[in-house]
Parts: C-alpha cells; sequence; structure tokens
C-alpha cells in the first residue's frame, strides 16, 4: 500500500512540475503575443483617432517558445526567449534565450542541463526577411569549475522567402567566436562556424482557414574540419509545427527531431539522437 502511496506522489509532483513549466512558458509568450496582436489591429473610426493609438511595446518573442517531450533518454526539452527593443523604432535589441533539459522522469526530476543564452543584436526587415548582426552573443550553463560552458561570439545572418500564402524560404547564420571557455575549448569542431536553415510555411489566409502558420523546416551545421566542413561531426535538426483545425487547443503541435553534436553545451562532444513531441506557442 506504500508503495502504491508513493507512485502516486511521484507521478502528481511530476504533473505538477509539467504545469508549472508549461504555464510559465504560456504566461510570458501568450501575454506578449497578445499585445503584438492588438498592436497590429487597425484603428476604428473615432472622433479622435489620436485617443486610441495603441501604446508602443518594447518586449516581444523573439525565437520559438516551446516544451517537448521525450523518452527516459532524451528528456524534455523546454525553450524560452524574449527580446527588448533598446531603442524606439531603431532595431537596436536585447535578447534572452533559454533551453532547459529536464529529466522529468527520474524520482527527484531534476535539470540535468540549462543553457543562458542572452544577446545584443541589430535587425532591419520583417518576420519573413531580415538582415540579422548580432553585435554580441553569449552562451554559457551557469557552472563553475569543471562543467563549465561558454562561449561569446559576433554573427551575422539572413532570411530570404517568397509567397504570400505558401511561404518558402532560406536562413543562414555565420559567426566568429571571440571567447571559448577552456572547459569546452574544442567545441568549434563540432559546431562549426555557421548554421543554415530551409523551411516552408503555409501563412495564416483569414478567418475560416484550415491552416495558420503551419511550417515544416530543417536546421543544421557541420563541423569545423578542412575550409570549416566536418560532415562527421555538426548536427541536424527538424521540426513541424501545425493545428488541428477542429481543435481548440491554443497552442501549435510541435515535433521536434535532433541528430548530432551540440544540442546541450553540457554534452557539446556526445553525439545524440533525440525525438520529442509538444506544445509551442510563437
Amino acid at each position: 500500500m506504500a508503495n502504491i502511496l508513493s507512485g502516486f506522489r511521484i507521478r502528481g509532483n511530476v504533473m505538477k512540475k509539467i504545469i508549472m513549466v508549461s504555464m510559465l512558458i504560456m504566461f510570458c509568450t501568450v501575454n506578449i503575443y497578445s499585445q503584438e496582436k492588438t498592436a497590429e489591429a487597425p484603428l476604428t473610426e473615432t472622433k479622435d483617432k489620436e485617443e486610441l493609438e495603441v501604446p508602443y511595446s518594447p518586449l516581444s518573442i523573439y525565437r520559438w517558445n516551446y516544451v517537448v517531450f521525450g523518452n527516459r533518454d532524451d528528456q524534455v526539452k523546454a525553450h524560452l526567449s524574449l527580446k527588448y527593443e533598446f531603442i524606439k523604432e531603431s532595431g537596436i535589441f536585447l535578447g534572452y534565450s533559454q533551453s532547459m533539459f529536464w529529466m522529468l522522469y527520474e524520482r527527484s526530476s531534476p535539470f540535468s542541463d540549462i543553457d543562458f543564452n542572452p544577446d545584443a543584436f541589430w535587425n532591419y526587415g520583417d518576420k519573413l526577411n531580415y538582415l540579422q548582426l548580432g553585435l554580441w552573443e553569449h552562451k554559457s550553463n551557469g557552472k563553475d569549475g569543471l562543467s563549465s560552458r561558454a562561449w561569446d561570439r559576433s554573427y551575422a545572418q539572413f532570411q530570404v522567402s517568397t509567397g504570400k500564402h505558401f511561404n518558402a524560404g532560406m536562413d543562414l547564420k555565420v559567426f566568429h567566436y571571440w571567447r571559448i571557455a577552456r572547459e569546452n575549448e574544442d567545441i568549434d569542431d563540432y559546431t562549426g562556424y555557421y548554421e543554415a536553415k530551409i523551411f516552408f510555411r503555409f501563412i495564416e489566409s483569414g478567418p475560416g482557414s484550415l491552416t495558420e502558420n503551419e511550417e515544416i523546416y530543417f536546421r543544421g551545421g557541420t563541423g569545423k574540419g578542412h575550409y570549416g566542413f566536418d560532415v562527421d561531426k555538426g548536427w541536424l535538426e527538424a521540426g513541424l509545427k501545425f493545428r488541428l483545425p477542429f481543435w481548440s487547443i491554443q497552442p501549435h503541435f510541435f515535433i521536434q527531431g535532433f541528430y548530432g553534436y551540440g544540442e546541450s553545451l553540457a554534452e557539446y562532444n556526445q553525439k545524440d539522437l533525440a525525438v520529442r513531441a509538444g506544445f509551442l506557442i510563437k
């Protein structure tokens, strides 16, 4: 009987942790998403339109925000990302992203790795076509001693796409390391100096549409090697986000697969294969 009750307590704690992390990501991103939607809404005709102008909001979603669940080996992965426009309408932003790898199925459910990723960048363009220059980007796992992992770099990134309702495009990011911690001094051997992405999207086409920003993408990079290419290392990530038109669930369903090196800083030099599924808020 005691074992049964203990099992219920463990499962109850797991569910509480799932709900807490999910609610944190959903609260942050849904609140910002609603602000963006309001800002995009047209003004109605009134006697004084200036009084109804939507106030400027410098805080917005940056990269994708999601929680995806794998098996006991793949763990649970959560990602939170926001940006703040430092100078109004300048395109100069401060960004912050955080990846969390959660051993949810273990008895104490610890986080095996948490990677902190702030950056400062200038962006010109829109969500589909843009140029972005990373003035400074830092990533670390916040640990000290032999477990420490960290790097600093700058980057140039651009994205181009075509299509109004069916949108296809590519994204290329090239970077230069300014500092690499000695505990992971060979990380560029595994992750190289660039990452590329191709994507296919169904853009929302109005009320009653059966599609709403569904997307499939493939993203990856090679190891450093000779001339910057080593196909024996590097990594590949694929993802699919979609909504079911007959369901009222607000987040997108999200399936993500990863193969190669560098998904987490703690195990950057260990090849991994992981497939996870969950929810995404964008």
